[in-house]
């Protein structure tokens, strides 16, 4: 047993790594593989970690962690800290080795469990949460879900808009008012809408009111009574009913995310983001995600860089080679460069994202005024009483 572990998560077994002796070389600390094909890895693994032991891992997937944490938990007085992969990277290239294998990544993070027992943990290492981390994976279910959602929504509406221009063009050009015909009264040809604007639509509990049956009569106006073949016609049925119940689902997702960042343990972060102008649940949503339900502990860059906005910068003399960002939430990515499109229009000027971006307006403004927009958000999360207007 061990009052010193070091864990490198895989995804078929996982390397564990201690001290044989307090004075050991961390070089030459010792290694255990254990695999999950194993039915008694925990036993193994509850073997190594002795009572009020320290364990530090690398934050590989949430999913390959959560059987090891679950485990762990059994463990009385344990500490478990993940460790970010640069701060590994870097105490493995001074201590250790420059090169890299699951063994020597297990050295490294025992290296720095001993750190922290030391009282001096490295920049990039916290507490696990294993709340927090549960939170925020359910929340990300949710707004990968919106993701995927949303990225069919918009194949069915081209495929609409192709099907409609070729059973008459003025069908794709109008084609809200269109789909909202196929919904509401199974009209899909020009000719079933002359048809049902001649007899039946006075009588419809929808079309009857005149303001919901002048945009369809404005519509017909502009085709002639024209059929189109029965295949045709069904195809397009059939995508209409899956975009109506895929705009269901969106809806109803929607809600669910807006429900969760309105409680616990994302309330207190919520409320002091939605004091900034455009602020959407969605947005704040992915937000969430992306810092883990932890966006109040990041550090600013930690935070940054979680939501990519932080650059890959090479620099030169004075050639400057910023790359973009390759790592961090996608949808948090997203949700950065829209909420600060929305900041700097006109339309909501002056605020200080706004002015930023006016000062310092060049060919890389954008990018950096996504940055200062990451430091607002950080630090408002951050500040226990934090609001836009102390935004600076």
């Amino acid at each position: 047993m061990s009052h010193i572990l070091g864990i490198d998560v895989g995804k078929a077994s996982f390397m564990v790594a201690f001290p044989p002796h307090p004075d050991t070389d961390p070089k030459h600390w010792e290694t255990v593989q254990i695999a999950y094909s194993d039915a008694y890895w925990y036993r193994e693994l509850l073997r190594l970690a002795e009572p009020g032991a320290t364990v530090a891992l690398e934050p590989t997937g949430w999913h390959y962690m959560n059987p090891i944490a679950e485990v762990l938990a059994e463990v009385d007085a344990l500490q478990l800290w993940h460790v970010n992969h640069k701060t590994t990277k870097a105490v493995r290239e001074t201590y250790i080795s420059s090169a890299k294998n699951d063994r020597l990544d297990a050295k490294t993070l025992a290296l720095i469990a001993r750190m922290i027992r030391d009282g001096r943990p490295p920049r990039g290492a916290r507490h696990y949460n294993a709340a927090l981390e549960i939170a925020s994976q359910r929340l990300r279910l949710l707004v990968n879900t919106h993701r995927r959602c949303t990225k069919m929504q918009t194949r069915l509406l081209n495929q609409l808009d192709a099907l409609g221009h070729a059973i008459w063009p003025e069908l794709a050009i109008g084609k809200e008012t269109w789909l909202n015909a196929i919904r509401q009264a199974n009209l899909i040809t020009p000719a079933e809408i002359h048809a049902f604007l001649l007899k039946d639509a006075f009588d419809h509990p929808i079309y009857a009111d005149g303001r919901s049956r002048r945009p369809l009569q404005n519509l017909c106006s502009r085709m002639p009574p024209v059929e189109c073949d029965p295949i045709l016609k069904e195809a397009v049925r059939e995508l209409s009913n899956q975009l109506h119940n895929l705009r269901v689902e969106i809806a109803e997702n929607e809600a669910k995310i807006d429900l969760i960042i309105h409680g616990d343990p994302f309330q207190a972060v919520t409320a002091k983001w939605e004091t900034i102008p455009g602020a959407g649940c969605l947005w704040i949503g992915a937000l969430h995600v992306a810092s883990r339900a932890q966006a109040h502990l990041f550090t600013g860059d930690e935070f940054k860089a979680a939501v990519g906005v932080n650059p890959r910068t090479h620099q030169s003399g004075s050639e400057d080679q910023t790359k973009r960002p390759k790592s961090g939430y996608r949808p948090a990515m997203d949700a950065m460069y829209l909420w600060t499109m929305q900041l700097i229009k006109p339309q909501n000027m002056p605020n200080p994202i706004g002015t930023y971006f006016e000062r310092t307006r060049a060919l890389k403004a954008f990018s950096a005024t996504k940055r200062k927009f990451g430091d607002v958000l950080s630090g408002i999360a951050r500040n226990p009483h934090g609001t836009w207007e102390d935004a600076r």
